[in-house]
């Protein structure tokens, strides 16, 4: 009789294919914000002091204002689900945008275990959209890495396989 014990780790497995956000890069995306989600067991306040270190220099570079780097969005917290779980998620976000969008439609970042480290990561889950086939990806980026690496991707400065090149981030 064999003894199956379930895993610990979240499962990181993508969509063969992702949910087509290509249409939204006809919306303004000037006041978009990265998704934070996570995978593993943080409380709302630990998630939140996160968000803030990963979005304080940018907001400090904007003088405090306009819109922040990366937000909690309304359901955040996939603790014990998948990645697939969380980028049907992503794309139910914008469906109710009008004209203007909320969230980065295209790209988001999740915690994973292990981002308490000395050298912490961050999963980047992105969709190619100059791939025709929609195809998804993600690489892990480090914390101290994250100013970087978001702005530089909403600023259009770089695209994200560019980044993971470019910061030496490991595929997952």
């Amino acid at each position: 009789m064999s003894t199956t014990f379930a895993s610990n780790q979240p499962d990181l497995s993508l969509p063969s294919s992702g949910p087509n956000w290509t249409p939204y890069d006809e919306y303004n995306q000037d006041d978009t914000s990265f998704a934070l989600y996570t995978l593993t067991s943080l409380s709302k306040s630990e998630l939140e002091d996160l968000r803030d270190a990963l979005d304080n220099e940018w907001w400090e570079k904007q003088g405090k204002e306009g819109t922040h780097l990366i937000r909690l969005p309304p359901k955040y917290d996939f603790s014990g689900k998948s990645l697939k779980d969380i980028v049907k998620s992503h794309d139910e976000l914008n469906r109710q945008h009008g004209d203007e969008l909320e969230w980065y439609p295209s790209a988001f970042v999740v915690v994973v275990d292990g981002f308490r480290e000395k050298d912490g990561a961050l999963l980047f889950v992105y969709e190619d959209t100059e791939d025709e086939g929609r195809a998804m990806s993600s690489f892990k980026f480090p914390i101290k890495q994250a100013y970087m690496v978001l702005s530089s991707i909403m600023f259009g400065d770089e695209d994200p396989k560019d980044i993971e090149a470019n910061y030496k981030a490991s595929q997952v």
